[in-house]
């Protein structure tokens, strides 16, 4: 996650700003993003690679499943 340090200007002396969050959807850690049309969900190295965390005991079946969907942090 990084953080945009910009902001914007205050309309009065009272408000705080905030900075912006920039997501990093796809990383190393985390191939596979929440949006289902994304073709992340489709990159058979990224499921290979699952798949064998699966197979070598690391993951359920439905913790795979789920990283897949982008739902298991």
């Amino acid at each position: 996650m990084a953080y945009d340090t910009t902001t914007t200007p205050a309309s009065d002396d009272h408000t705080i700003p905030l900075p912006r969050v920039v997501y990093q959807e796809h990383t190393a850690m985390h191939p596979f993003c929440w949006n289902n049309a994304c073709s992340c969900h489709q990159d058979s190295e990224a499921r290979m690679q699952v798949a064998m965390a699966h197979r070598d005991g690391l993951c359920t079946a439905e913790e795979a499943a789920r990283i897949i969907a982008g739902q298991q942090i």
